[in-house]
This record gives C-alpha cells, sequence and structure tokens, in this order.
C-alpha cells in the first residue's frame, strides 16, 4: 500500500503530499532516530522532491503507531530514520494494532527545507506485516518572504476595513450637514441633533473595539480606545438630550415619563438610561461581585439593547439625517453588535 505518485521515468513536477486529518495526532517531535524499533512489521516508502521529481537523500521520517508494546502516544513506538542516497527509507518495528477501532499508523515530514506532511494510512487487515508509504514534499517558500508578504496583506486589509468603518460613520453625518431642515432650525436644536447624529455613528466602532479583529487594532489599544469612545457617547448622548429639552421642554418630559405619542420617543428614553447604566456597569466593574465572564455578559446584553433602541430611534425620525445613509448606518452599527457577539461567543 502506497500514498503518494509512482517514480517517473523522467524527472518533472509531482503533486505534494497532503496532510490527512488525525495525521498529527499524539505527535512527538523530534523522534530518535534508530536503525530498528522491533520486529514483526515493516514501514517503507520513497521520498522525493515535488519540484523536480529527484529522490531526496538524508531526509527525515518520523514513524508512530500503537504496537504490541503499546499505543501511540507511547515514546517507545516513536521513532525517525533517514532516507538512503536513492530516497527510499525503511523502519523495522513491532507489528502494528488497532487503535480506536482502525489499524493504521502515522508518519511525518517535519523538518524546515520543505513543506510539513503529516500521514495517517489505514491498512486493510490486522494480517497485513508490511506497510509502503510515499512521499512527495514541495519545498518551503523562504520565511523572510513570506513573513514580508502576510506583514503587506494585513496592512492592506486593516487599511481596507478601517476605510471602510470610517465611511460608514463620516459619510451619514456629512449628508446631514447639507439638509435643508438645517435652515428651519435654531443652533441648539441643531447641536443637540448633531450631538445624536455622531454618537449613533460612533456605536459602529464600540463593538469592534470589544472584540477586536487584530487585522484592524490590538487588543489593548482597542480596550482603552473602547473606554474613552463609550464615555464620549454617553456624554454626547446626555448632551442630545439636555439641548432637546432646553429647545422644547414639555415634549422631553413626555418623553422621559414615556408619555409622548411617537414611538421613537420611547426608544429613545430605552437608549439613554441603557448607555448611562452600560456607563456605571463599566464604572463599578472592580467593586461589583461578578465574575468577569458574567459581567460581560451582562454590559454586552444592556449595551446591544442600546444599540438596537438607538437604530429604531433613529430610523423613525423624520429629520436632518438621509434616508439610506440612516438605514445603512442603523444596519451597520446592529451587524456590528451581532459579530461581535458571535465573535465573543465562539470557543
Amino acid at each position: 500500500m502506497g500514498v503518494g505518485l509512482a517514480t517517473p521515468a523522467l524527472a518533472q513536477a509531482l503533486t505534494p503530499s497532503q496532510t490527512m486529518r488525525g495525521g498529527s495526532n499524539n505527535y512527538r517531535p523530534n523522534a530518535p532516530i534508530v536503525d530498528k524499533l522491533g520486529s514483526g512489521f515493516l514501514m517503507t516508502g520513497l521520498v522525493r522532491d515535488a519540484g523536480t521529481g529527484d529522490p531526496l537523500a538524508n531526509v527525515r521520517i518520523q514513524i508512530w503507531a500503537a504496537t504490541v508494546l503499546g499505543g501511540d502516544p507511547d515514546p517507545v513506538n516513536h521513532a525517525s530514520v533517514l532516507t538512503r542516497a536513492d530516497g527510499t527509507y525503511s523502519l523495522e518495528m513491532p507489528q502494528i494494532i488497532p487503535n480506536f477501532g482502525q489499524l493504521h499508523a502515522h508518519l511525518a515530514y517535519d523538518d524546515e527545507a520543505y513543506q510539513s506532511v503529516f500521514l495517517r494510512p489505514v491498512m486493510p487487515s490486522a494480517q497485513h506485516t508490511s506497510l509502503n508509504i510515499d512521499f512527495v514534499l514541495a519545498a518551503t517558500r523562504h520565511k523572510g518572504t513570506e513573513a514580508l508578504e502576510t506583514e503587506v496583506t494585513t496592512r492592506l486589509t486593516a487599511f481596507f476595513l478601517w476605510g471602510v468603518v470610517i465611511a460608514a460613520m463620516v459619510v451619514p453625518i456629512a449628508l446631514a450637514t447639507t439638509s435643508l431642515y438645517r435652515a428651519y432650525r435654531g443652533p441648539l436644536y441643531i447641536a443637540a441633533g448633531f450631538a445624536g447624529i455622531v454618537a449613533m455613528s460612533l456605536f459602529v466602532l464600540q463593538p469592534l473595539l470589544a472584540c477586536p479583529v487584530r487585522a484592524l487594532i490590538a487588543p489593548a489599544t482597542a480596550r482603552r480606545w473602547h473606554r474613552i469612545i463609550g464615555g464620549s457617547i454617553l456624554i454626547l448622548i446626555l448632551a442630545h438630550a439636555v439641548g432637546l429639552y432646553f429647545v422644547s421642554p414639555p415634549d422631553t418630559i413626555d418623553a422621559s415619563l414615556l408619555r409622548a405619542p411617537t414611538w421613537f420617543s420611547l426608544f429613545g428614553v430605552v437608549a439613554l438610561w441603557g448607555a448611562v447604566l452600560t456607563a456605571l456597569l463599566a464604572m463599578t466593574r472592580q467593586k461589583l461581585p461578578m465574575r468577569p465572564r458574567s459581567w460581560k455578559r451582562l454590559h454586552q446584553s444592556i449595551a446591544s439593547i442600546v444599540v438596537i433602541a438607538t437604530a429604531l430611534h433613529a430610523i423613525q425620525i423624520e429629520g436632518a439625517m438621509e434616508v439610506m445613509s440612516k438605514t445603512l448606518l442603523a444596519g451597520t452599527i446592529v451587524a456590528a453588535t451581532v459579530f461581535a457577539a458571535r465573535r465573543y461567543r465562539s470557543p
């Protein structure tokens, strides 16, 4: 039984061997090189270069399996052999026995010159006393080149993602500055309205900072900015509410007492008090008798309510915000919150 390709008549590129599922299970790096591990079973094979098809000499192949001496995690069943000048290898070892209901072995190449490969061939029956497994190895790419390409890709990804996030925040604010409604409103009303618009835009960032994506920002930096922006959002929401109170005290009082005739007022009040509660929870975190994970779940739940209430509040208001950009912003803050919640719950 062989895993790989037959030796070609002429040197040519070959398809590299691929790591099998479970191939690296119970792997012990740098198993000792031996001439013989036991008797009763013979492991053989040929190792070639994927680019040229040429046999590879002096390549270390690591072998382990469950045998009559013990299971495949046991050191006694782990060994390495070096390939000969013609690329072949062999290892005499104790008889392989079934492990986890299957008769199989493990073979690996895991050195630097070529890409690692972990194989897990299965034998047809316990009567087999030999197994032939071939390797076709692909050369490892230069680590400096790989590191540079990874860094460039990471930076480009971060640049693109930040561009999308900033556009989602800035475009609705910019379009709101062109609204015709501004001509009919006083400076205090306009300032209060834009305080609410900016606060809503900042909600795009908070979930991404709470469960940061490394391509966007380092976790430590994200936590610091999460606290700063959280405080800024609370100040803007309070400025929004206080400004509206000075513009029209009766309407603001009706909304605060939940007797306003409009649904968006109710959602606005829910968002306001939810933001206050979220901030208080953050400020008293060290004093509360709660486990960190329980605190985070509570904090995240209240913050999610604030986000949803804010989105519903904004969608129903006919005001300075342009309809399409407002709808997209509302959808973005909800989607970012859902993304953070799913990311937090992922193992």
